[in-house]
């Protein structure tokens, strides 16, 4: 019985031993998982950069005619002629009066092409409502703004209104309020000289202004723009 009794207790000094030793397990509830975020990216579509062949094309709708840029080449041709028919239609049969439309094709080249839709009344030919639209021909797909910026810097929001109060300035235009910082789905479209930023009538001028345009070099926002963004190739 005492040999029974001597290993009893050589077990239990040997146990208490081990679970002094034992490690303590962090709760999991003070334990901060820092993950590293992976950065955004845009991935540009590689197509024929080509610039499209344009002829006149024309859509009759319930209150009027839409007369618009048609593309008669490019992989995607179909695909923006379809956008630009729908969403003029959409535009122009918001109103009430008789309407026709009227473009102007602002750029060509290096696989962008930039357009201007205008909607005017056919009695006063008053008008009515413009809409600027952007195609990447290489995808055929509309852009935004957003599009061609780095899409982990949001800073080029700020820059391109502070490039916009500044040649509203330079230009003696009358400004409402401050310019906000842009968004996405601002109207703007492609010229030789840059991005062209469009606003709409009394939206931060007078009447006056009509539908106030300023123009921002792409130099001027070189450093927000996107790997490989399409405005790179503008020079």
């Amino acid at each position: 019985m005492k040999r029974i009794g001597l290993i009893c207790l050589l077990l239990c000094l040997l146990l208490s031993g081990c679970a002094s030793e034992e490690t303590a397990v962090p709760d999991a509830a003070q334990t901060e998982i820092v993950l590293a975020t992976p950065k955004a990216e845009h991935r540009y579509p590689s197509g024929d950069l080509t610039p499209l062949r344009i002829e006149r094309g024309n859509l009759e709708i319930a209150n009027g005619v839409i007369l618009y840029p048609k593309a008669v080449s490019g992989d995607y041709a179909d695909a923006i002629n379809a956008f630009i028919c729908d969403n003029t239609k959409a535009c122009a049969e918001g109103f009430a009066a008789q309407v026709f439309t009227e473009y102007r094709i602002e750029y060509n080249d290096k696989g962008l092409f930039s357009l201007m839709m205008f909607i005017r009344e056919t009695e006063t030919d008053a008008l009515l409502y413009c809409m600027p639209l952007n195609f990447d021909i290489a995808s055929g797909l509309p852009c935004d703004l957003a599009y061609f910026f780095d899409p982990n810097d949001e800073g080029w929001r700020d820059a391109l209104a502070q490039a916009v109060e500044q040649e509203a300035k330079s230009n003696d235009t009358v400004l409402l309020h401050a310019i906000a910082p842009v968004l996405d789905d601002r109207p703007f479209y492609i010229s030789d000289h840059g991005l062209v930023i469009q606003y709409r009538l009394y939206e931060i001028s007078t009447y006056s202004a009509g539908w106030p345009e300023f123009t921002v070099p792409i130099a001027s926002v070189r450093e927000y723009l996107a790997p490989n963004s399409p405005l790179t190739r503008l020079g």
